[in-house]
């Protein structure tokens, strides 16, 4: 039985996990779930993950949500040392990543983008003052980031940690940080390298394919916006 995906192209975690999927060809079966319309919380979903969260996985019986878990399960059941490795140090390196990222990178979701998400299909007045607390909180995001996370790019190659190939914890950040770039919410001008990071993500494999629907809705958003949308 193929590997089953539970997800929507909307979700930041979600996007992470198929965009892991497609990299390495890991042959899956994706349904489509609805979280603005209840998907999450029919009963027959809640019964297979009690948190009611997109992502999740059935792999053969076996059930996991949360992206970091599904994407270090794959990447240890495959043997992809790329996307998470297998020495205890380079391990702990990413999970230090992966520990920050919640209480931070996240921000980029639940500081500004969710206001992109009310605003498009809800219909709610746009909350300048809030959006404009939302960016300067994740410019200073951006700042750690470059510093704590980027600080081996030297040669303007490097991922995280100054890895030479993308791993788990570069998919679960650009998720976060590309949505900003899409509907032009996020200025990484004074952030160099994680603007060339961002560049060198936006040429891996699939990156359109997994951006499709992230494309389709900035184009919602800017439209909406319309003459008051200042990039």
């Amino acid at each position: 039985m193929a590997l089953r995906v539970y997800g929507h192209f909307a979700s930041q975690p979600a996007r992470a996990v198929l965009w892991m999927l497609k990299l390495k060809e890991v042959p899956h079966q994706f349904e489509k779930i609805e979280p603005l319309n209840g998907g999450t919380r029919t009963p027959e979903y809640a019964s297979k993950f009690p948190t009611r969260q997109v992502p999740a996985i059935d792999d053969a019986g076996f059930r996991l949500a949360e992206a970091s878990a599904i994407m270090k399960y794959i990447a240890l059941k495959h043997g992809f040392e790329d996307m998470y490795p297998a020495g205890f140090g380079d391990q702990a390196l990413i999970d230090y990543y992966l520990s920050w990222h919640h209480l931070n990178t996240r921000d980029c979701t639940r500081k500004v983008f969710k206001h992109v998400m009310v605003h498009t299909f809800f219909d709610k007045p746009w909350p300048e003052e809030d959006v404009a607390k939302g960016q300067a909180s994740v410019a200073r995001t951006m700042a750690s980031l470059e510093e704590c996370f980027l600080y081996h790019d030297g040669d303007g190659d490097a991922f995280i940690h100054g890895r030479s190939q993308p791993s788990i914890a570069d998919l679960l950040c650009y998720a976060e940080i590309g949505q900003l770039l899409l509907v032009d919410l996020l200025d990484l001008s004074a952030t160099p390298k994680v603007a060339a990071w961002a560049q060198r993500m936006e040429q891996l494999p699939m990156y359109e394919d997994v951006h499709r629907t992230s494309r389709k809705l900035s184009a919602m958003f800017k439209d909406k916006r319309g003459a008051a949308y200042s990039p």
